[in-house]
């Protein structure tokens, strides 16, 4: 047995990682939209196109020890949160993000954001994200929307410590 202990010793999370069908789009959307920037290290950017390794194929699982994909980092400042976007060039995986609905078993629904009022977070989306569309909301305690985008939802909650919700439909 180790002297790990899970309480003690997980300090936060690192990254969350999202494949992305193109890493240009998604870094302009998660800049302009959600405030990330390029990640850097003492070696620079963290931005590896190409990536083309044995053994990440084999560390992914792929029996062909083939992959080639495009990584970067962006991290948030304020939050200290990284996103890894990986752009696959091979293997290409599923190219449909097929909708769950809020009760389906199978992955995450959505990451919230706090942000101090909802309302402007809703205003900014709308000017900064032409296409968004509102589904509105009935019979919740407080006021609130939904926006969607291609296939990113966003909810927003107006209240004490509003959140602002970011979700990757499935």
């Amino acid at each position: 047995m180790t002297d790990f202990s899970p309480r003690r010793d997980v300090y936060a999370i690192s990254h969350i990682n999202v494949v992305v069908d193109d890493i240009e789009v998604a870094t302009e959307f998660y800049r302009t939209v959600l405030g990330f920037d390029q990640a850097v290290n003492a070696d620079g950017p963290m931005n590896y196109p190409g990536v083309d390794l044995a053994s990440f194929a084999r560390n992914a699982g792929f029996d062909d020890d083939r992959v080639s994909l495009d990584i970067r980092f962006l991290k948030h400042a304020e939050v200290g949160l990284y996103l890894e976007l990986f752009n696959y060039r091979h293997p290409k995986g599923e190219q449909t993000v097929h909708r769950r609905k809020t009760n389906d078993l199978g992955g995450i629904r959505h990451v919230a954001l706090e942000v101090p009022d909802a309302a402007a977070a809703d205003a900014f989306i709308s000017c900064v994200c032409t296409g968004w569309t509102t589904m509105a909301r009935s019979g919740w305690a407080m006021p609130a929307a939904s926006r969607v985008i291609g296939k990113f939802e966003v909810e927003l909650h107006s209240g004490t410590s509003a959140p602002i919700a970011a979700s990757m439909s499935r």
